[in-house]
Parts: C-alpha cells; structure tokens; sequence
C-alpha cells in the first residue's frame, strides 16, 4: 500500500516529533495515527488558525485511489473550514 502524502498548509512543530515542517513540505502519513492526521487537518489549534495540512492529490502509486476515511476527513476538515 502507498504511503498517503498530505501538504503542509502552515508552518508548524510537530509535538510529536519536533520536526519542524515549512508551508509546501510534505507530511507522509508514515506510523501517524489516523487519530493525529484529523488533528492535524483540523480548525482546533492552539497556535495556529485553520488546518495545518491537507491530503496532497499526490501519491506513491500515481492512480492510486483515495481510501473511504481518509476521503471522509478531508470532507470533514473542509466543512469545518466553511464554518
């Protein structure tokens, strides 16, 4: 299976690993939680406003198709930037 890839919207540390990622880095979704992907797509941040990725039309595999969760949280985190 390819490793899911998301774009980093906005500057930011991950807490987790203390990487530092700039606006246009990629996020490989490589042992992350899917717990910790939605927190990262999601409005709520203490630092910063809207979300600080997004999944990225790119892939490992370039037809492969995007899976049902991580289709339905990218719908999620783009409602709740409407709101």
């Amino acid at each position: 299976m390819a490793t899911k890839k998301y774009d980093v919207l906005q500057a930011f540390t991950d807490k987790e690993t203390g990487r530092l990622y700039e606006k246009g880095d990629v996020f490989k979704k490589v042992g992350v939680r899917s717990e910790r992907i939605e927190e990262l797509m999601s409005n709520v941040h203490p630092n910063h406003n809207g979300p600080l990725i997004a999944l990225s039309g790119v892939s490992d595999q370039q037809n492969e198709e995007v899976d049902e969760s991580d289709e339905t949280i990218l719908e999620e985190a783009v409602e709740e930037t409407k709101e």
